[in-house]
């Protein structure tokens, strides 16, 4: 038992190296530093340990605790680099317990701790923090099997759950679960991948623990519908943990918006960290582009004043801020918010659409099409992916006819299947304005109008059909209504001068 555990122990201590030097080494995790210096320290202390002078880089660590005694990285970071020394777990230990302080809450923090007691052999207090980790976070594997090896090394009576619990998540099981599902939605049929994920999801044998990574790669291949049920099953199992229930709900509430769902707002009600975020952004889509701006503005400064456990959701600030700066018509300051709020959610590639619409009002066309047709093989985002690619061809004056013709047959077909699709309609609109069937264009405007009112290219191509119609004051009212919506929209703010 004793060389099994060792095993054990050099498994977890590689596995704790790489997971937390990975998370160590990410843009947001600086971003809790609140004074620059604690920065410079953590930026200076990394470099020094990738050049392998560990004892330097403990020195600077040490150096700045009393500076920087409530950072949560700067302990991290200290206690992986002692783990590493000879005779520097119990300092490394204590420097993970301070981390524990300092957030109850961080998975990480109870990860440092429980692997270092693991290391140091004292079972007991390391199954305890294991049972933190997995409290928090029930989906984590590497707590479960590193509590499976503590409960067969003491004997305990929850061995039998903790193997159960480890085999569920194994990634090799978890892979071999979604491998027929990525296989069809590869090959394109994603009817079939979609049909293949409503049987994972309603398959009564699988344990609960399976349906937050369902979910999650339902939503990074933009099975947006599926994604949301399975992160519901997830959450009415009770199997989520406090950490890991608000994680959910917001990627359901992400998956839910992204669908354009009306319940969204409603479930984003559970998302209690982050609701004021949701509804600043509804108040913003609704029409009320200045109140949510002025609400989203006074919720950044009551957090800056909260500790890190109230803190909301990093990939809904970023995607909230990201909104704001798209309306404002800041395109490469909404490029770099969206892309942060995915680099805090990798699976949310379905911001990939915000992105292209950022890049097509940038004018960067090229960008915005290899974004749509990257849409275009996302199951719910094809329509959209679809519609941006024929506004870009559109608006691109090198595209080629046939280009453009694939590109409207398309949209034109996908419009056939789904007519009541707000984006395609809108799109088919601005085709037909740009060839001038001007009833056609109308009709196409208003029928996307009544299927989402805030449908901004529909209110643009209004406005434009109006100035064709030498009707300026409906095209006045078109762009203040958009203004509501998007005050710094570039092309709208190119039509009303040229309407002076």
């Amino acid at each position: 038992m004793k060389s099994k555990f060792r095993k054990a122990s050099t498994w977890i201590s590689a596995s704790a190296l790489l997971t937390l030097n990975a998370l160590l080494s990410t843009g947001p995790a600086w971003a809790e530093a609140k004074d620059d210096g604690c920065k410079e320290c953590l930026n200076h202390a990394t470099s020094l340990m990738a050049k392998g002078d560990n004892q330097a880089a403990v020195e600077s660590l040490r150096a700045w605790q009393k500076k920087c005694p409530n950072n949560l990285k700067l302990h991290l970071l200290l206690s992986t680099i002692l783990m590493q020394i000879k005779d520097g777990q119990e300092e490394a230990l204590q420097a993970a317990k301070k981390a524990c302080q300092i957030d109850d809450t961080s998975t990480a923090a109870h990860l440092q701790a429980a692997m270092l007691l693991n290391m140091m052999g004292r079972m007991s207090e390391a199954g305890e923090e294991y049972e933190k980790v997995t409290a928090l976070d029930p989906a984590n594997n590497d707590a479960w099997t590193a509590l499976l090896q503590v409960y067969e090394a003491t004997g305990d009576s929850r061995l039998g759950e903790a193997r159960r619990k480890a085999a569920s998540l194994d990634p090799k099981e978890r892979a071999n679960r979604l491998r027929l599902m990525q296989s069809l939605h590869r090959s394109g049929n994603s009817q079939g991948a979609r049909q293949e994920l409503k049987k994972l999801i309603n398959d009564p044998n699988l344990p609960d623990e399976t349906f937050y990574a369902i979910g999650k790669e339902a939503l990074s291949l933009g099975y947006l519908s599926e994604a949301a049920e399975a992160l519901a099953r997830y959450n009415r199992s009770g199997a989520s943990g406090k950490k890991a229930l608000g994680d959910t709900q917001t990627l359901r509430c992400f998956a839910l918006y992204l669908l354009k769902d009306k319940s969204w707002l409603r479930e984003a009600e559970a998302d209690s960290g982050n609701t004021q975020l949701w509804k600043a952004l509804s108040e913003m889509d609704s029409g009320k582009f200045a109140e949510g701006r002025k609400s989203f503005e006074a919720i950044k400064s009551s957090e800056a004043s909260k500790g890190k456990k109230d803190k909301p959701n990093q990939a809904v600030v970023s995607f909230v801020k990201g909104k704001i700066a798209l309306a404002q018509g800041e395109n490469q300051e909404a490029l770099s918010c969206f892309e942060e709020a995915q680099k805090a959610e990798p699976c949310l590639t379905a911001l990939k659409v915000y992105q292209a619409e950022a890049n097509l009002k940038e004018g960067e066309l090229v960008d915005a099409m290899s974004m749509a047709k990257e849409l275009s093989g996302m199951a719910d985002l094809a329509a959209r992916g679809r519609a941006i690619e024929l506004r870009a061809r559109l608006k691109d004056k090198d595209s080629s006819k046939k280009g453009l013709s694939e590109i409207s047959y398309q949209v034109e077909k996908m419009s056939k299947e789904k007519p009541d699709d707000a984006d395609l309609l809108a799109a088919l609109g601005l085709l037909a304005l740009k060839e001038k069937d001007f009833a056609r264009a109308k009709d196409y405007f208003n029928k996307a109008l009544a299927l989402d009112a805030g449908k901004q290219e529909a209110l643009l191509g209004l406005a434009r059909l109006a100035k064709e119609e030498a009707n300026p004051s409906l095209a006045r009212e078109m762009l203040t209504k958009l203004s509501q919506l998007a005050p710094g929209d570039s092309e709208a703010k190119d039509l009303s001068d040229a309407l002076k």
